[in-house]
C-alpha cells in the first residue's frame, strides 16, 4: 500500500543541513563572503552574506542582510545574522529576524528570507530580490551548492 508522501522541515545548524530522506547533507559555507554580496535596485543596495554578517561600511553591525537607500545612504537592518538553515521540499532556507522595526504601530522587526535552489551550473552563484512581502525581504539564490 502506498505511503503518504510526508515532508518534514529540517533544521540544521553551521551553515550545513541533511535531507534525511535522501541521506544528503548541504554545506552553504562557500558561500559566506568577508564582505557581502551586493544586489541593487532603482532606490537601493542590498548587501547580504550567507551564515555571517555584513561588513559593509554603510550596514548596521550584525546585520545578515541590509538595505541602503540610494539617495541618503540611510541603511536599515534586515535581520541578523545566523547561520541555522532549514530544508524543505528540495529548497533550502536561511531566515535572518529581528532587524529594524518598521515605523508602524506595532514596531514590527525587518527580515529576510534567502531561499537556495539548485542550479549545477551556477557555481556560487548570486542573490536576486524578489520582493517585499509581510515585513520580509525575499530574495532567491540558484547555485550548485544547493545541488545534491
Amino acid at each position: 500500500e502506498a505511503e503518504a508522501e510526508f515532508l518534514s522541515r529540517t533544521e540544521g545548524d553551521n551553515c550545513t543541513v541533511f535531507d534525511s530522506q535522501a541521506g544528503f547533507s548541504f554545506d552553504l559555507t562557500p558561500l559566506t563572503k568577508k564582505d557581502a554580496y551586493k544586489v541593487e535596485t532603482d532606490k537601493y543596495e542590498f548587501h547580504i552574506n550567507v551564515c555571517g554578517p555584513v561588513s559593509v561600511g554603510a550596514c548596521p553591525p550584525d546585520s545578515g542582510a541590509c538595505q541602503v537607500s540610494r539617495s541618503d545612504r540611510k541603511s536599515w537592518n534586515l535581520g541578523r545574522s545566523n547561520a541555522k538553515l532549514s530544508y524543505y521540499d528540495g529548497m533550502i532556507q536561511l531566515t535572518y529576524r529581528d532587524g529594524t522595526p518598521y515605523n508602524n504601530e506595532k514596531r514590527t522587526p525587518r527580515a529576510t528570507l534567502i531561499t537556495f535552489l539548485c542550479d549545477r551550473d551556477a557555481g556560487v552563484g548570486f542573490p536576486e530580490y524578489q520582493e517585499e512581502d509581510n515585513s520580509t525581504y525575499n530574495f532567491r539564490w540558484y547555485t550548485s551548492y544547493a545541488c545534491p
